[in-house]
């Protein structure tokens, strides 16, 4: 939660647990103190310690506890604690659950004749039964993908700014219309690259993060209307046909730099290529060109503000600076007259 309050110029005091289920003995003592915020987890937090009293198993989550018998006592412990929580002035935000539904409802499932009803867990169940949970669900029916990041529900910089707009009191219709602004004013910065041509594809995790953020809409296409996402096959044997550049993500072993040998990638005969490399938390650009080796163009180094909580990834301001910077490089002589990080920073701070 550390560096999320700054880049997002919260000062309040906030405690943040991973796996933490709403019934722990921690929320419960940190639920004292006055208008209280509570992000309640996923019911299923803490599962196999409802079966098993392992003290090892509180904080997590196991697949082979999945059955209704084991969910429906998780949740009846689960609304047990939040009605012993429950007071005037507490603000709870059921964000798994909202986000889990959301899911489930854009996919059909649990829903009969439109009617949708999970067989354990509904939002619109808990919102009633607790009055002064965030109604989360007026937005069913919006495209909600831009505000996650993963198969887990953790959120986009953007659903990280929408929470922050429902802790200041903002509606959530009012937090979610912020949301949006705040990418269209972020996706700005890649008007200039909106002429340029070019072909996106990779083998490794971060190519396969990029291509999400695209599908899900983290990134806006509409300022990246040159840009073609392409499997890595077809990218390096059959796209040089109708484009000219490739942006290409690898990592440090499949890139292959210091071998003398021609990789596939440095055969393809496209007239402009750039290689993006993450190791650990620099990135290295190598430009290439038609059967020849790269060569180091430019690093960028990360800090903890441009990766995800979950893991060794870029987050939305991470992945924006490194395309900005390859774009730059490929199509602006390296001219860079923004900086990503300082215009998300800037906008997000800024109520």
């Amino acid at each position: 939660m550390g560096k999320a309050k700054k880049f997002f110029d919260i000062n309040d005091v906030f405690y943040g647990h991973g796996s933490l289920p709403i019934w722990h003995e921690k929320v419960k003592q940190l639920s004292q103190s006055a208008y209280p915020f509570i992000m309640v987890g996923d019911f299923r937090f803490g599962n196999a310690y409802l079966v098993t009293n392992n003290p090892k198993d509180m904080c997590s989550i196991k697949k082979e506890f999945f059955n209704i018998q084991t969910d429906k006592r998780a949740f009846d412990v689960s609304i047990d604690s939040l009605d012993r929580l429950n007071r005037h002035d507490i603000r709870l935000v059921f964000w798994c659950l909202f986000i889990r539904e959301y899911k489930n409802r854009s996919s059909g499932k649990y829903t009969v004749n439109g009617d949708y009803k999970h067989p354990v867990w509904n939002l619109g169940f808990v919102e009633e039964r607790f009055k002064n949970s965030i109604k989360l669900s007026s937005l069913f029916g919006q495209d909600l993908d831009f505000l996650i990041i993963d198969g887990s529900n953790h959120p986009s910089t953007y659903g990280y700014y929408f929470l922050k707009m429902l802790y200041r009191g903002k509606s959530p219709v009012e937090a979610f219309n912020c949301a949006l602004e705040l990418r269209k004013a972020f996706s700005k910065i890649f008007k200039i690259f909106e002429s340029d041509r070019f072909v996106v594809s990779g083998t490794n995790k971060s190519f396969k993060l990029f291509k999400n953020y695209m599908n899900w809409g983290v990134f806006e296409s509409r300022q990246l209307s040159g840009m073609e996402l392409r499997p890595a096959e077809e990218a390096i044997f059959s796209s040089h046909k109708y484009c000219d550049n490739l942006l290409y993500f690898a990592g440090e072993e499949n890139a292959k730099i210091d071998s003398d040998q021609l990789s596939h990638f440095d055969n393809s005969p496209y007239r402009r290529k750039l290689l993006v490399v993450k190791k650990s938390n620099k990135t290295y650009f190598y430009e290439s060109f038609s059967k020849c080796k790269p060569t180091l163009k430019y690093v960028l180094a990360h800090d903890a503000e441009d990766e995800e909580v979950a893991g060794d990834m870029y987050n939305l301001v991470g992945m924006s600076q490194v395309l900005y910077v390859a774009l730059s490089l490929m199509f602006k002589e390296g001219l860079m007259t923004n900086n990503p990080y300082c215009v998300m920073k800037k906008l997000v701070s800024r109520f």
